[in-house]
């Protein structure tokens, strides 16, 4: 009996003082505990919040906007994608580029010719914010939240090149700074055009400045007879002797039939472009001028890296070139001395934005003519499927290039810039099937109708390129080609600037 009597005076002080104590604590009811414990009540309580979704592709003019600036300057035609956790403490970003969709732009392009490019691979994926990687992947990437705003960061550590970013993502917007440099230097700096060198007509093509060019045919390249004044050119010699001609001291003769102006094509070249500058991070842009008038250049710098850039091709090193020293091709000699020399191969990547205005700007003009014909265009469809099949790997992986950098007798930093040679065949081998095809060709004749009296000189000049871009010489004793035509390289000579 005493044992129950404790029992139930314990129980009720027990009672009583919890009570006591959560009806009143520190002055506070047991209205506002109950809305602490329960998570019940109005504005007070302190929700839950809502993880917003950030995983995604983000590009410019996405559902998720992309804004880039890579080293300072704003880059267009990228992307990242993002794949973040449930909680948005880390994530996956990969940097990559946007899709060109070049067979459908093309087809629009040529009229009639809508399976001129179907099924060769045209459509491919632009290169990331590093030239020449297609994408880069950075896993467990830790996402920091300050408000409704979320920051990432890193950085890698390439042997090719160095690379870091900076982020952030807001209500479906990601601004991302990238940090950019190639640990290869030899290229960067400032490059300005070589001084003219027009050289007489028997000698290489290959030694005149700042214009050059190396045809390795021996094979005759026909501009038929030219009147210049009291000057009549017979011009049945190799290209290279051709390229004299057109880059030599009889240039200004021969510009003055075609333009109507006296001046040479070394002074137009020097009169278009001032400099090159290639930047430690992959960017370049030229000094140049477009003034519409080639005798008076007015200077502009406002190429940003949205238009160019450059890297060093990791699939070759280095290589050893051909460098001409001396040639002559005049009455019947076939003499050529060449060096050997080392060449930095770099590949030129063009922004994907760019590159289409340039191909379909390009193509619209030229194919408009063509389209309207009646004739059967199967035959012409397959010699343009097979010039897009050379193109397709510098689209995809940019523009073959060799530089050639070594120092003059005077110590000073020179540079050979030229389109790789054997790309250059081939795409000059394709084209001159595409402009000698039947139902091309006079389209072409007709376009050469502008130049007046000269127009039957270039047209006979592109009729006689394909051999020479398919043999090396005639032999003596049957008369018939043979041998393979060399390296054809059309190029550029600077020297370093300050």
């Amino acid at each position: 009996m005493k044992n129950k009597l404790f029992y139930y005076v314990g129980a009720a002080l027990l009672i009583g003082s919890t009570c006591t104590f959560t009806s009143c604590v520190n002055g506070v009811d047991d209205e506002y505990l109950d809305q602490v414990i329960t998570g019940g009540g109005d504005s007070n309580n302190e929700e839950e919040e809502e993880i917003p979704e950030l995983s995604g592709e983000y590009y410019e003019g996405g559902d998720l906007e992309l804004k880039m600036f890579y080293n300072g300057d704003e880059l267009t035609g990228k992307k990242v994608i993002v794949s973040a956790d449930e909680t948005n403490e880390t994530a996956t970003i990969t940097f990559t580029g946007t899709e060109l969709q070049l067979e459908a732009a093309i087809s629009q392009a040529i009229p009639g010719y809508g399976g001129l490019v179907s099924g060769l691979g045209l459509d491919f994926t632009s290169f990331s914010p590093v030239p020449g990687v297609k994408e880069i992947t950075f896993p467990n990437v830790k996402l920091y939240k300050r408000e409704a705003t979320y920051f990432f960061e890193g950085e890698d550590a390439n042997p090719a090149y160095l690379m870091s970013f900076k982020g952030t993502i807001e209500d479906g917007v990601m601004e991302v700074s990238i940090k950019h440099e190639l640990t290869n230097d030899k290229l960067a700096g400032t490059w300005k055009l070589a001084p003219k060198d027009e050289r007489p007509a028997a000698n290489a093509a290959a030694l005149f400045s700042p214009l050059w060019c190396d045809w390795d045919s021996r094979m005759i390249t026909s501009l038929g007879t030219i009147q210049a004044g009291f000057l009549t050119l017979d011009l049945n010699v190799p290209f290279n002797g051709v390229f004299s001609i057109l880059g030599g001291s009889t240039s200004a003769l021969v510009m003055n039939m075609l333009l109507g102006k006296a001046i040479s094509t070394q002074t137009i070249v020097t009169n278009m472009l001032q400099s090159i500058t290639a930047k430690r991070d992959g960017c370049m842009f030229a000094t140049y001028s477009y003034s519409g008038d080639l005798s008076k250049p007015e200077w502009s710098s406002k190429m940003n890296c949205n238009i160019l850039r450059y890297y060093y091709n990791p699939e070759v090193a280095e290589k050893n070139v051909e460098v001409v020293v001396a040639e002559d091709f005049s009455n019947g000699k076939e003499i050529r001395e060449v060096r050997t020399a080392k060449a930095t191969p770099i590949l030129l990547e063009a922004n994907p934005s760019f590159l289409m205005d340039m191909i379909l700007g390009m193509l619209a003009p030229a194919t408009r003519g063509i389209s309207t014909r009646n004739e059967d265009p199967e035959a012409t469809k397959e010699l343009g499927r097979q010039l897009f099949k050379v193109l397709v790997p510098i689209l995809q992986k940019g523009i073959p290039c060799d530089v050639v950098l070594e120092k003059t007798e005077t110590g000073q930093d020179e540079l050979m810039l030229n389109i790789d040679g054997v790309v250059m065949r081939e795409l000059l081998s394709k084209l001159m099937a595409v402009l000698n095809d039947d139902l091309v060709k006079p389209v072409i004749v007709e376009a050469l109708s502008g130049l007046g009296d000269f127009g039957p000189n270039i047209e006979l000049l592109l009729s006689t390129m394909p051999d020479a871009l398919k043999y090396h010489h005639l032999n003596k004793e049957t008369g018939k080609p043979e041998g393979e035509c060399g390296e054809v390289k059309l190029g550029l000579k600077f020297v370093r600037g300050n």
